[in-house]
């Protein structure tokens, strides 16, 4: 019965229908959670639905909002990356960000070098989202795990 309060960042949609929150797993009332994209400053407080958590205040700032996760796939043609993120898999367009490897000198790669990458984590960083398509300005690749 008391009011419960959860702030944090989204980080997508789980595969059983949660949303993560910095990592914390919890259900948010299906008219809230559509509006939300990954990086997302958000504030959650519980509502009279069952028990979901209602979008309070939310916070999206292109400049700073990043996701980290594991390259799965690259699509060349279309200019996206896949990246898997606490069990959810994301597509970016990368066609014109900054791509650089965290280990190499932070040198420059094109889309097409990152496919032996594959399996490597990955950050994006500078996410805006226009329409249903999410944007990257900076990828950074680390090969060291």
């Amino acid at each position: 019965t008391e009011p419960t309060k959860v702030e944090g960042q989204f980080g997508g949609t789980n595969q059983n229908g949660t949303a993560d929150i910095s990592g914390i797993p919890v259900n948010i009332n299906n008219n809230s959670s559509g509006q939300l994209s990954p990086g997302d400053k958000v504030q959650l407080q519980s509502g009279v639905n069952d028990g979901n958590l209602d979008v309070t205040s939310k916070h999206s700032n292109s400049n700073e909002t990043t996701m980290d996760g594991i390259l799965t796939a690259i699509d060349i043609k279309k200019g996206t990356v896949t990246i898997k993120m606490t069990g959810s898999l994301v597509t970016v367009n990368i066609s014109h960000a900054q791509i650089e490897s965290k280990n190499n000198g932070h040198r420059t790669y094109q889309i097409s070098d990152l496919s032996h990458s594959i399996g490597s984590e990955i950050k994006l960083e500078g996410l805006s989202k226009k329409g249903k398509v999410l944007y990257a300005d900076t990828v950074i690749v680390d090969e060291g795990h």
